[in-house]
């Protein structure tokens, strides 16, 4: 079994005797897996990023609405929910650094779809990048997971979870100077050279066969039962994601503020930083690092609804991020926590299934609503969703207690 050491890699910690075959070797193999997964989760998240922003940019200037917006971001959501079951069963049975590699190299070509910029051409490269990005995130937490003892998948999901977050500070607001510079066309080369860069990197890890290969997946193993709960919550914190991702820059642009790349710097430091913090779940308990969460984003979309400048804006940005990072880590291990050894993937899509559930709900109704009635109230509306998952959260740790009481006093 391998343990996490310091916040830059892996090392081999055994939690049994040694053997021979645990060499300085292999240990060495396993440090250079996880620095793979690290650098080709970066880079296919770098894609995603860098193209979020910049395309609700792009289609406002072509003379759509907010509520189209939505439209494209709930086509990519939709999409990466249905596909991702699929995903479950394929990173049960099949080796996943290869899968990997395929749903990378599709979320990185898809983005040349854009340059074609009919509706049809938009919509059916949002379709193949939703399924493309259902299988990058199924994989990649299994992948992690594997490295790391069950005393430590916070932390092990909270360090993926850093190193993808650094693509956060640099994607957005590259891609928005990029626009600035030389359009659109060259921030969908960039997107598209991020993704074939992601795939070139996870070939290199060595291709195990998973331990389930020799079964056949049923249409009711698509779905774990066990990791609902956690992909609930998972479901009301990214609801609100859309308000932060998508919809910032329009707003940004209504206040007459050019220097919105500074919030997302901001709340990707801050999700740098605060991932790592997922290893307090290990010992806190889920539930009370998710509350956290919920609680901080909830303040974060707050001052969002009121905020005027920029300076309000990245206080916003930075609380909402915080928020959204402290429960990540926490349900995640918690869908691990729960399920069978050999349903991880399945859990794991199934859990990651409420990212794009909360997102495709979400960016379908902020965008309405924003077209509708403003920016104000679309943040408190999101407000009002993560204090729900606060008080959610707060409910189920106030049954447990009570149940583990009343099992203290009748044994």
């Amino acid at each position: 079994m391998y343990g996490l050491s310091g916040m830059g890699g892996i090392r081999l910690t055994n939690t049994r005797s040694p053997t021979r075959a645990e060499t300085p070797q292999a240990e060495q193999r396993s440090r250079g897996a996880f620095a793979a997964l690290s650098a080709a989760h970066f880079l296919s998240y770098a894609s995603y990023n860098a193209l979020t922003p910049v395309l609700a940019l792009y289609l406002v200037a072509q003379g759509h609405d907010a509520a189209f917006v939505g439209i494209t971001i709930a086509a990519f959501s939709v999409t990466s929910v249905i596909v991702r079951p699929l995903a479950g069963a394929i990173v049960d049975r099949a080796t996943k650094p290869r899968v990997y590699a395929a749903g990378a190299l599709v979320l990185g070509l898809a983005s040349l779809g854009y340059l074609i910029t009919s509706v049809a051409a938009i919509l059916a490269s949002r379709v193949v990048q939703g399924g493309a990005w259902a299988v990058l995130n199924t994989t990649a937490p299994a992948m992690a997971i594997e490295l790391a003892p069950p005393s430590q998948r916070g932390r092990a999901i909270g360090l993926l979870n850093m190193i993808r977050s650094i693509a956060l500070p640099v994607a957005p607001p590259v891609a928005l100077g990029l626009l600035s510079i030389a359009g659109f066309p060259a921030v969908l080369a960039l997107t598209a050279a991020a993704g074939v860069l992601a795939s070139a990197f996870i070939w290199t890890v060595p291709a195990v066969p998973s331990p389930a290969m020799a079964s056949r997946p049923s249409l009711r193993a698509l779905i774990e039962r066990t990791a609902l709960l956690p992909a609930a919550l998972e479901s009301l914190v990214y609801m609100t994601a859309p308000l932060y991702f998508a919809f910032l820059p329009l707003r940004a642009i209504e206040l007459g503020i050019a220097e919105v790349g500074v919030v997302y710097l901001a709340g990707g430091i801050t999700m740098v930083v605060v991932q790592p913090l997922g290893r307090l779940s290990d010992h806190w308990g889920r539930l009370p690092s998710t509350a956290i969460g919920f609680a901080a984003a909830s303040i974060g979309l707050v001052v969002f609804s009121v905020a005027t400048d920029l300076v309000a804006l990245t206080v916003a940005g930075v609380l909402w991020a915080a928020g959204a990072s402290f429960v990540e880590p926490a349900t995640t291990a918690m869908a691990v926590d729960r399920a069978p050894a050999d349903r991880r993937g399945a859990a794991l899509a199934t859990y990651t299934s409420a990212f794009q559930v909360g997102n495709a709900v979400g960016a379908t109704a902020w965008g309405t609503v924003i077209a509708m009635f403003g920016f104000a109230p679309a943040f408190g509306l999101g407000s009002a969703v993560a204090a729900v998952g606060l008080v959610t959260v707060g409910s189920i740790f106030v049954r447990d207690a009570r149940m583990r009481a009343a099992r203290e006093a009748t044994s």
